[in-house]
């Protein structure tokens, strides 16, 4: 019993040279669901992998994943209607301001005074992940949805009247993102890193609401953050390029498989 969905920019038919190929698979541990897995990774996309268990739990908490399935997901296959019938079901909560600020406080406790050139990219990367992510949780508490990231920087620069300088700056740390994933060499991060984080900071301030989800409150652990600053650690002592090849006879295989395997991040080159 398997459910395939395509999301994202390719299933908006949006995508373009910097954009990823996201799939997600839904079903029982199995040889199937492994197989399945591996033959649409060997074809260069991002496979998400879920049990059907914890995919009805992420709509029980109203993650909003789910509803990014729902408006824009193309089923590719969906035994037993069990995709269709869980998003036809779902709803989003009315209210995402404390994941929203969550997002917001780990960008502000992100380091960012290094000189060495992968840290700086990563840095970049997730800062692209968790500004994408408050900028959805924030516009769906005004019962708009959108996941697109330019569009995402245009809502949130309209909102918070943000300049033009500053509404480059986001959108640039995709470029950066995109460089650091495919290994890219000669980037010129730091300048873009410190106006984004400027261009965050000015959206934080105009915020009212300052509460928390139960993660901030340590109800809860975050463990996609945890797990990239594990990975900044990393590429402060190793190049990226390098850890990618190890074998498994290293100490550092495991950790940076887990790494690679965490929500996709970072994404191996096509």
């Amino acid at each position: 019993m398997l459910s395939i969905c395509i999301f994202g920019s390719q299933a908006r038919r949006t995508a373009d040279s910097m954009s990823d190929r996201d799939v997600l698979l839904v079903g029982p541990p199995s040889r199937a669901l492994d197989m399945a897995a591996s033959r649409w990774a060997q074809s260069s996309w991002n496979v998400s992998v879920f049990e059907r268990g914890a995919l009805e739990r992420l709509a029980d908490v109203k993650a909003l994943f789910l509803q990014h399935l729902k408006l824009e997901g193309r089923l590719i296959l969906d035994d037993g209607n069990f995709l269709k019938s869980l998003l036809n079901s779902y709803s989003p909560k009315e209210d995402y301001s404390g994941e929203r600020n969550d997002a917001l406080a780990q960008i502000d406790a992100l380091p960012c005074d290094t000189d060495k050139y992968w840290q700086q990219l990563c840095v970049a990367d997730i800062l692209y992940v968790l500004f994408r992510n408050a900028a959805i949780l924030h516009l769906a508490g005004m019962n708009e949805y959108h996941f697109q990231f330019d569009v995402l920087v245009e809502k949130m620069g309209d909102i918070f009247n943000l300049s033009l300088k500053e509404r480059k700056s986001l959108l640039d740390l995709r470029n950066l993102k995109h460089g650091y994933r495919h290994r890219t060499v000669s980037l010129l991060a730091m300048p873009c890193i410190i106006d984004a984080r400027q261009a965050i900071t000015k959206i934080a301030e105009q915020l009212l609401d300052k509460n928390y989800s139960s993660i901030t409150d340590g109800v809860t652990t975050d463990k996609y953050f945890n797990i990239r600053m594990t990975e900044f650690n990393l590429v402060s002592q190793h190049d990226p390029r390098v850890l990618d090849e190890i074998g498994s006879d290293s100490d550092l295989f495991s950790v940076w498989q887990r790494i690679k395997s965490s929500g996709g991040y970072p994404k191996p080159p096509r």
